[in-house]
């Protein structure tokens, strides 16, 4: 006899969900600076391939997926922020006043 559980429909058992796509999505929130995000990636795409091999025993897959994009995103906002702190570090503030 099936049980009915709260995310699945009437007749339909629902798959516990991967473990590491839940790790992935976390990972990639936290970020860690870019540490997070990597991680994330790895994570997701191991997620995904675990979800892939369980012939649907697991669940999870658009998390897994989430966690590869925010992870994706991560990484970005970190090339972003190197970028802007490589190109300001050579800059010599101008302050406003009087000129000597």
């Amino acid at each position: 006899m099936s049980e009915f559980h709260p995310a699945a429909g009437p007749g339909e058992e629902g798959a516990p969900t991967n473990n590491l796509a839940i790790a992935s999505l976390f990972l990639g929130i936290i970020w860690l600076f870019g540490i997070g995000s990597v991680l994330a990636i790895v994570l997701g795409y191991m997620g995904m391939k675990e979800i892939r091999a369980s012939d649907g025993h697991q669940g999870g897959w658009a998390i897994a997926l989430a966690g590869v994009i925010v992870g994706i995103i991560g990484l970005a906002s970190l090339a972003i922020l190197i970028a802007f702190l490589l190109s300001s570090a050579h800059d010599t503030p101008q302050l406003p006043g009087p000129n000597p």
